[in-house]
Formats: structure tokens, C-alpha cells, sequence
């Protein structure tokens, strides 16, 4: 088990067995059980915070740790009424059915079908969320009594945050870094920080014949200008851009290498 296993563990193991405030009137659920309602998840979507959530999901399943992970079968533009009926809390109608997609060890399970929703969530000790569904994953958590985990990838949540900071539902923050962390201080939540793990045997490719510098998503605030100036520098090395997904591309068709 390496170092980071151990940290996430750990971090873990810390956030489902204390809490910041009473709890004598939630459920508890199975303290090795959590459930993840997300909008996007590998490998269907290929982004940063998507791929933080699947490192942790990972390692804590190595630890004996159940994940479940529900994502919208369709457009996430089209979740409001699924989440609406979640919020009824209606009784759980017989037991799982679902089976689930499994990627790398995590099962991910449609958020359509609402009573293996219910049946995850009855089951869990936390729920667990990010960017576009935490408002609605947050709801759930205080409607089915259970602790809600909150991982914060950008600065732009803060009037967010300080509104859920006053209804006093136990609620963990976590930051995928210090600055982040700083944001989001002053409000009084206890801050967690975990860095986006990144394992490097899931990237290494064995190549001889060919040494690249690479980018992945050439915007100008991921890097895309720096990328270019660094290959007119250094001629005699070849560079490789993925454009990626966010604003515009910074592309010069000039640069032969």
C-alpha cells in the first residue's frame, strides 16, 4: 500500500467517524459504505475533478471500502425532475436491481433509477459530490439525514459555501490544494486538503523511439502560449498538444516541432 493509499485512508476513515457537529439524529448507514451523485464520471468524462474523484473512489475500494457512483443517463439538463422525486424520500421499493457499469473497480449506476438511489443512499455514512450536482446532492443528504462531503476544484463557490455554513448541516470541505483552501476559510468550515492523486504508472508508456513533450488542453490559462514558446526554444525536441475541451485552443501551425 503506498504513501497516498494511506493518506486517503486515513483522511477518510477521519470524516466518517467524526463530525463537527450532533449527529444522535442521523442515520449512520455503513461507516465502509459512500455514495457519490455526480454529473460526469470516467470514462465518459475526461476531466481533472472527474478523474480526482475516481483516484480516491479507487483506493479507497482497495481499502474494503463499497462506492457507489450515480451519474445521469442522459443530459444533466435533464436531472431536475429526478431529483425532485428523490427529495419525496419514498420508501424503498424492493432491493437493488440495477447492475452497474463497472470501471476499474467502481460501480456506476444510472441516477434515473430512483430506488437504487434510495437504496445507496439508505445504505451509506456520506454523501459525496461536486460542481454541478452538489446543490442537489447536499438537499439529499439533509433530507435522508446523512453527513454530505463537498470537494471544492475552483473559487467561484464561495457565496455557495457561506449559505451552507448557516444552516449548520454537517457538511466536510475538501480542497484540491492551499490557495483553494484559503478562499474558502473565513467562512468556518474545517478545511481538508487532498491533492489531486495522480498515479504515474496509469500514464507511463514504454517508447524509445519517440520522446514528447506533451500538453493536455491548449487554453492560454492551462498553458497553451508557454507550450508554443517553449517549442520555438528548443527546435531539435518534439511537442505534442491535445486541445481539450475549455475556451480556445492556442494553435500555431508554424512551429514544426
Amino acid at each position: 500500500m503506498g504513501k497516498l493509499d494511506i493518506v486517503l485512508l486515513l483522511f477518510f476513515v477521519i470524516l466518517l467517524s467524526y463530525c463537527q457537529y450532533p449527529i444522535d439524529s442521523f442515520k449512520q448507514g455503513n461507516k465502509k459504505v459512500l455514495t457519490w451523485i455526480i454529473h460526469m464520471y470516467p470514462p465518459y468524462h475526461n476531466a481533472g475533478a472527474e478523474w480526482m474523484a475516481h483516484a480516491i473512489n479507487k483506493s479507497l475500494i482497495k481499502q474494503g471500502y463499497r462506492v457507489y457512483v450515480f451519474i445521469p443517463k442522459n443530459d444533466i439538463g435533464n436531472t431536475k425532475k429526478i431529483f425532485l422525486e428523490l427529495e419525496k424520500g419514498k420508501a424503498i421499493i424492493g432491493k437493488q436491481r440495477q447492475t452497474p457499469t463497472v470501471y476499474q473497480g467502481v460501480e456506476i449506476y444510472s441516477l434515473n433509477d430512483l430506488n437504487m438511489v434510495r437504496y445507496a443512499i439508505d445504505q451509506s455514512s456520506l454523501l459525496c459530490s461536486h460542481l454541478d450536482f452538489s446543490e442537489n446532492t447536499r438537499r439529499l443528504a439533509k433530507r435522508y439525514h446523512k453527513p454530505y462531503l463537498h470537494i471544492l476544484h475552483n473559487s467561484f463557490e464561495y457565496a455557495k459555501i457561506k449559505r451552507w455554513r448557516e444552516d449548520r448541516h454537517p457538511t466536510y470541505l475538501v480542497a484540491n490544494s492551499n490557495w483553494i483552501a484559503d478562499v474558502y476559510r473565513d467562512i468556518g468550515y474545517k478545511m481538508h486538503i487532498v491533492y489531486p492523486p495522480t498515479y504515474w504508472r496509469d500514464y507511463f508508456v514504454k517508447d524509445d523511439k519517440k520522446v514528447w513533450v506533451t500538453l493536455i488542453n491548449l487554453c492560454k490559462l492551462k498553458g497553451g502560449e508557454l507550450l508554443i514558446r517553449l517549442a520555438k526554444a528548443m527546435p531539435d525536441v518534439q511537442f505534442a498538444g491535445v486541445k481539450g475541451a475549455y475556451t480556445s485552443p492556442v494553435v500555431v501551425s508554424s512551429v514544426i516541432n
